[in-house]
């Protein structure tokens, strides 16, 4: 097994054993288990497995609190461990270099920061996040369209009440929320730099001068699509050029 393959299992396994040890410390069967849990007895045999698929984390949760009967912190340690494995597995957080959160200057900042904090909580579904970012009523505060472009780093939401839900769903506390809305502040209060008019249109395209060489349809075709990307004062002073060089100076019509 490659260096490579070999860290990879690395997380999934400190879950299998976390769950296996509490499993063995308990004396719980799998039968036994699988009635608590309300999951077949093949479902709770890959969650504790190391290989494969990382198991859903609701999965993983019903497994801890069985075994430890709903001890807290045990799930907790759980959650933990699924997030580091779901991490290990989709191998996305190292490449998105994201900011600190008190260096994020810029829109682009922003959204690594946002898709790094959605990886580090697991990568949950959009349902899932959309769960956990909390309701108004009956209404969540998080739409799935929103979440998507978040993480896909496409778009800010358009206010900060679905920003913060989204990091409500990604498991960031109230304590830790400080940073971010200033974040949130100094990207949106920047400036809009627009750049200055130009001083003069780009004027029509001018007839082209004959010239002394044989020049056929397609040639004329290629010269003006040069002289279209050209400023005015460039333009005529190609045009000035290719008159000198033409017998009579006298321009036609291009073909």
């Amino acid at each position: 097994m490659s260096a490579s393959a070999h860290r990879v299992g690395l997380a999934r396994g400190e879950l299998a054993s976390f769950l296996r040890t509490h499993l063995r410390q308990g004396g719980w069967d799998w039968h036994h288990i699988a009635e608590r849990t309300g999951l077949s007895v093949s479902t709770l045999r890959r969650t504790c497995c190391t290989t494969g698929p990382v198991p859903r984390e609701e999965n993983v949760v019903a497994f801890t609190e069985a075994v430890t009967s709903g001890h807290a912190r045990s799930v907790a340690e759980a959650r933990q461990l699924w997030r580091r494995a779901r991490i290990e597995h989709r191998g996305i957080l190292p490449g998105l270099r994201a900011p600190a959160v008190r260096y994020i200057r810029t829109e682009a900042d922003l959204l690594a920061a946002l898709a790094a904090a959605y990886e580090r909580a697991g990568a949950p579904p959009l349902r899932t996040l959309q769960n956990h970012a909390g309701r108004a009523g009956t209404v969540p505060l998080l739409a799935l369209n929103t979440a998507a472009r978040i993480i896909k780093r496409t778009h800010l939401p358009t206010s900060v009440m679905p920003f913060e839900a989204f990091l409500t769903g990604c498991g960031v506390g109230q304590r830790d929320r400080g940073p971010w809305l200033e974040a949130w502040v100094r990207v949106r209060e920047q400036p809009v730099i627009t750049p200055p008019p130009r001083t003069a249109p780009f004027s029509p395209v001018p007839v082209l001068p004959a010239v002394a060489f044989p020049l056929d349809a397609r040639g004329r075709e290629s010269i003006e699509q040069i002289l279209r990307g050209l400023h005015p004062a460039d333009r005529q002073h190609l045009l000035d050029a290719l008159r000198d060089h033409t017998p009579g100076g006298s321009p036609v019509e291009a073909g």
